[in-house]
């Protein structure tokens, strides 16, 4: 959404309201003043061709560097963290993927191995579905402090401060999280994670032995028949559109 000012000012002004009231209702510490950007910029987007893709299509990016909720972003990810290591279809990295496959056998006598891929997944994921999902699992905590309301506001802000310049022009990004924000892997992970986790319980044929996922890329194998694994792949394809 194209903005007719650069709304850095406001958003500055917006998150250090919330720090100070956070703060008076000892929600926050009062190290959470911290959180408050010192000498706060106006976020810039650009665009990074993918190299490895036929066409070299554009990857947006957002430089949030020291625009005002870049702090909360952070904070938000390390809070994030231990929760994404809880997911069934953790992956860290390629390594850890070789170590899962490799104590891995099939259950039965066929084998079949799959893959399926999210596109544009941070900026299909709807503000109120992804904070839904972010709540799910911040009220899943053993200690809740910060409380789970006091995070998802600051996760909000994230979401919906989020103006930058382009080619001179000031924007305001409305749908998504921006690829860029410190946020954005762990809070799209959660969100495909909530949603796994519905479509998994939901679907009442034969599933995988094996189901594994590295933010927008998953691979699983299974040992059911071709026809049962086509049903399951059409489930999961069409359980959320927007994925």
């Amino acid at each position: 959404m194209k903005l007719t000012e650069d709304a850095t000012k406001r958003n500055q002004e917006t998150v250090e309201a919330f720090i100070i009231q956070a703060i008076a209702k000892e929600e926050l510490r009062q190290s959470a003043t911290n959180l408050i950007v010192q000498h706060p910029r106006t976020s810039k987007f650009y665009l990074l061709p993918k190299l490895h893709k036929p066409g070299n299509p554009d990857r947006p990016i957002l430089s949030a560097c020291q625009c005002p909720t870049e702090t909360f972003a952070s904070y938000l990810e390390k809070v994030t963290a231990p929760i994404i290591r809880g997911l069934d279809s953790y992956v860290k990295d390629s390594g850890h993927m070789l170590t899962i496959l490799d104590s891995f056998r099939f259950l039965g006598e066929h084998r079949f191995i799959f893959t399926m891929d999210i596109k544009s997944l941070y900026t299909v994921i709807p503000n109120d579905e992804g904070l839904r999902a972010l709540k799910y699992f911040l009220d899943k905590r053993e200690v809740l402090d910060p409380p789970t309301h006091t995070l998802l506001r600051m996760a909000e802000l994230v979401l919906t401060l989020n103006s930058f310049v382009f080619n001179g022009e000031h924007y305001k990004q409305i749908g998504g999280v921006a690829m860029g924000s410190k946020l954005g892997p762990n809070y799209a992970c959660l969100f495909v994670g909530y949603v796994e986790e519905k479509m998994l319980r939901d679907y009442t044929g034969i599933k995988p032995d094996l189901y594994k996922r590295y933010m927008d890329d998953a691979v699983g194998a299974a040992s059911c028949t071709e026809d049962d694994l086509t049903r399951f792949l059409t489930f999961a394809s069409s359980y959320y559109p927007k994925l």
